[in-house]
C-alpha cells in the first residue's frame, strides 16, 4: 500500500488497495474492502465489507458503497449516490445474504441517485441525477425520473451484452382443477418492457398448427358462441381475463400472461401459458354470472344434469366391471382356499378398486385419506342394505331369490351412488351460482 494515498483524517482498513488510488477525508474503507488501481474515493465515503471496486473508479463525496456491490472498470459514482442490499431491511435482522448489485464497466451514475437492491445498470449505462433505479439498466442506456426509464442511449459503440436470467423459470404445476395443469414459460424483463418466449417442441405440449388473436373485445359479459368436441388449444390471455368452461364442471379465470392446461381424457383441452405471477380464481359454476336472471340458473342447471348423467353413467359401467372382475378372481380362490376366506379376500378388493375406480374414473377427484378410511363404511352399508332389501322381498313379498335381487341392486344403486359422490366431492357437488365481475 506504498503508493496509496490515504488523507490523514480518512481510515483506510483495508489492505487490498491497489497503486495510485486516493481516499479523502472523513472517507471510511473496511477491512474486507477490495479497491483497485487509479481509483479516488472521496470525502465522506463509506465502503463496506463485502465491496469489489474495480480500476479508475470514482466515487464523489457522500457515497456509501454497502455489502454485496460489485463495481467494474471505470465508473463514476456520483455525490450522494445511494445504493441499497435488503430489499426488506429490519432493525438488527441481518439477512442471510445480501442482494448482489452489479454497476458494469464505464457506467455513470448520477448525484442524489438511488439504486434498488439486486439490479445491474450495463455496460457505459447512465443514470441521471435524482432517479430512482427499480429495474435494471440496458447496456449505454440514458435513463431518468421517478421511476426510471430509458430517455436515450449514449454515444457510444455498444459491445457484447450479457444474457440476462429470466424473471421467471419455465415450470408446469397443478391447479385447484382436477386434471389442469398450468405452464409458466420463462419471462425476462428489464426497463424496455417484458419478453416471454416459448419454443414449440419444448415449452408447449403440442406443435400448434393455427393461431387466433381475440381483441378490441367491448366489455366483460361477452361470451362465445362456440364449442369444439374434439380440441387442443394453447390459449394465452395478453390482457384483462378471460374464462373458459370445460365440461359443463368448471370456470377457469385467467389474468394477464396466466393460464391452465385441461390433461383430462375429455376431448376438449385447453392449455395456458403464464408468464409471470397472476391471480387465478377458480370456481365450479358453469355461469359465474355470465347472465342474469332465469338464464343464469337455467345454466347452471344444464350443467349439473349433464355432469350427473356422465357420472352415472360411468358409476354403473364401473361397478358391472368391478363385479365381474371379483366374481372371476373369487372362482379362481375357492379352488385353493376355503370359500369364507376366498370371499373376504374378494370383498376387500372389491372395496378397494371401487374407491379406486370413483376416484380416478367416476367422479376424477384427488384421492384423500380422510375419503380412504371412510368408503369401506359406505361399502359395508350398502352390503347390509341390500341383504335387508333381499330379505325383505323374498320372505314378505314372495319373490324369487334371483328377481328379489335385481329388484334391491336397481333400488341400492341409485343411493350408493349419491353418496359416493357426496362422500368424494363433498361440497363442491352441488356448486353455488356465483356471481362476479370482469374488467377486460
Amino acid at each position: 500500500m506504498s503508493a496509496v494515498y490515504v488523507h490523514p483524517q480518512g481510515l483506510c482498513e483495508s489492505s487490498t488497495v491497489g497503486d495510485g488510488t486516493r481516499i479523502w477525508a472523513f472517507a471510511h474503507v473496511l477491512p474486507g474492502a477490495r479497491i483497485g488501481r487509479n481509483c479516488n474515493i472521496c470525502d465522506g465515503v463509506f465502503v463496506e465489507n463485502d465491496v469489489v471496486i474495480g480500476d479508475g473508479v470514482t466515487v464523489k463525496c457522500g457515497s456509501q458503497i454497502w455489502d454485496g456491490l460489485r463495481i467494474e472498470d471505470d465508473v463514476f459514482i456520483g455525490p450522494n449516490a445511494t445504493f441499497t442490499n435488503d430489499p426488506f431491511p429490519r432493525s438488527r435482522q441481518r439477512p442471510v445474504a445480501f442482494e448482489r448489485t452489479l454497476v458494469e464497466r464505464g457506467a455513470s451514475i448520477g448525484a442524489n441517485a438511488t439504486i434498488l437492491p439486486g439490479l445491474t445498470i450495463g455496460q457505459g449505462a447512465m443514470v441521471g441525477a435524482g432517479a430512482v433505479v427499480t429495474r435494471s439498466v440496458p447496456a449505454f442506456a440514458i435513463v431518468a425520473g421517478n421511476p426510471a426509464r430509458i430517455v436515450g442511449y449514449a454515444d457510444v459503440v455498444p459491445s457484447r451484452s450479457r444474457t440476462s436470467a429470466p424473471v421467471t423459470a419455465p415450470t408446469i404445476s397443478s391447479s385447484a382443477v382436477g386434471g389442469v395443469t398450468l405452464h409458466r414459460l420463462p419471462r425476462f424483463e428489464d426497463m424496455r418492457g417484458a419478453l416471454a418466449v416459448a419454443e414449440f417442441e419444448r415449452d408447449l405440449p403440442f406443435i400448434p398448427q393455427r393461431c387466433f388473436t381475440v381483441f378490441d373485445v367491448p366489455s366483460s359479459e361477452i361470451r362465445g358462441s362456440h364449442a369444439h368436441k374434439s380440441s387442443h388449444q394453447f390459449l394465452v390471455c395478453v390482457h384483462g381475463k378471460v374464462r373458459i368452461v370445460s365440461r359443463l364442471t368448471s370456470v377457469c379465470t385467467c389474468r394477464p400472461w396466466s393460464g391452465r392446461r385441461n390433461t383430462n381424457t375429455h376431448p376438449t383441452r385447453y392449455s395456458w401459458c403464464m408468464p409471470r405471477n397472476a391471480t387465478i380464481r377458480t370456481t365450479t359454476s358453469a355461469t359465474t354470472a355470465r347472465f342474469s336472471g332465469s338464464c343464469n340458473v337455467q345454466l347452471d342447471q344444464l350443467a349439473r344434469v349433464a355432469r350427473l348423467r356422465t357420472e352415472g353413467g360411468r358409476f354403473l359401467a364401473f361397478g358391472i366391471a368391478n363385479t365381474l372382475l371379483t366374481y372371476a378372481i373369487y372362482c379362481g380362490l375357492v379352488s385353493l382356499v376355503p370359500a369364507q376366506i376366498a370371499y373376504a379376500i374378494v370383498y376387500a378388493l372389491g372395496i378397494a378398486l371401487a374407491y379406486a375406480g370413483n376416484v380416478g374414473w367416476v367422479f376424477r377427484v384427488h384421492p384423500r385419506l380422510a375419503t380412504a378410511a371412510i368408503y369401506p363404511v359406505l361399502y359395508l352399508l350398502q352390503y347390509f342394505l341390500t341383504a335387508g332389501l333381499l330379505e325383505v322381498l323374498t320372505r314378505y313379498g314372495s319373490l324369487g331369490e334371483r328377481l328379489a335381487l335385481a329388484i334391491a341392486i336397481v333400488m341400492v344403486t341409485p343411493l350408493s351412488f349419491f353418496l359416493s359422490r357426496r362422500m368424494l366431492r363433498g361440497k363442491s357437488s352441488k356448486p353455488p351460482v356465483t356471481r362476479s365481475s370482469a374488467a377486460p
